[in-house]
């Protein structure tokens, strides 16, 4: 009867493990409560030169230590060597714990507050978005200062003075960067380059949108789901929302690339700077 793998196929298995969670061999057998030399290339034959298998149960102490799955090791066993770890939902309420990121409000959502000794306004309780990049023009506004460049934010004054904009922001944005390019830890849970492991999200007040580099969006209906707890981003009801957000948020980055040298042409009389937008 033949053997459907080999004493090589299953070492190359485990150092393709070992090396996609960031272990080297010794490594990942003392996480898994092993002899760190049990998994080293000098062991993996006895003296007598036959080769040394494994038991099944280091295989799932490996594996349980390392994070990866019966199904990832099996393909490796297979020869398909060069697949990459399945992708992993998007763990909802994981995320939620990882501190200061993501896309829970807890993570963005901050009181700003603001005392103004020119201002009108005391005591006053704004209910309407705003976002970080609109506390610089408004110092600069108040200050009397022009901005050299482009800036991101709106400048708040209105609502130091008892007013408020003719347009007031009617979403909040936020991107958060997650991969852990020192430790790989992210990269190999997810099975995706560091390249792929960032979030940009849009937020009104009945809708949140997440869009991610390399995993599948998330939509949520705030009103009914203020816990973030339900995905509707796959619910044919609500592909239209889905478009819309995605559109808006696309809108938003366009907008907001860097514009240093964006508002700048070289003419036949040199460069042309255009006014800084407030």
């Amino acid at each position: 009867m033949a053997k459907m793998f080999s004493h090589k196929q299953v070492w190359a298995a485990i150092d393709t493990i070992a090396e996609r969670y960031g272990y080297s061999a010794s490594g990942l057998a003392k996480k898994s409560g092993l002899d760190p030399t049990s998994f080293n290339p000098s062991k993996r034959n006895g003296p007598d030169g036959r080769p040394r298998w494994p038991t099944t149960e280091s295989i799932a102490n490996l594996l349980e230590a390392a994070g990866a799955t019966v199904e990832e090791f099996a393909d490796l066993l297979s020869g398909r060597k060069g697949q990459p770890p399945r992708r992993k939902h998007i763990p909802l309420l994981g995320l939620a714990r990882a501190g200061k990121g993501g896309y829970f409000d807890g993570s963005q959502h901050v009181p700003l507050i603001v005392r103004d000794p020119k201002g009108s306004a005391r005591g006053v309780r704004v209910e309407t978005f705003t976002e970080a990049v609109d506390v610089m023009p408004t110092i600069l506004e108040r200050l009397g200062v022009a901005p050299q460049n482009h800036v991101d934010g709106h400048s708040l004054t209105e609502y130091l003075d008892g007013g408020a904009p003719a347009e007031p922001r009617e979403e909040v944005h936020w991107e958060f960067d997650f991969r852990e390019v020192a430790t790989q830890r992210a990269e190999n849970w997810f099975g995706l380059p560091s390249t792929k492991l960032s979030m940009a999200a849009i937020r009104s007040d009945k809708w949140k949108y997440v869009h991610f580099a390399g995993l599948p969006p998330l939509l949520f209906d705030l009103e009914n789901d203020p816990g973030n707890l339900t995905n509707l981003a796959d619910d044919p009801a609500f592909a239209g929302v889905r478009l819309e957000m995605a559109e808006k948020l696309l809108s938003w980055r366009a907008e907001h690339l860097d514009q240093t040298l964006a508002l700048k042409q070289l003419t036949a009389d040199g460069v042309v700077t255009a006014p800084a937008l407030r």
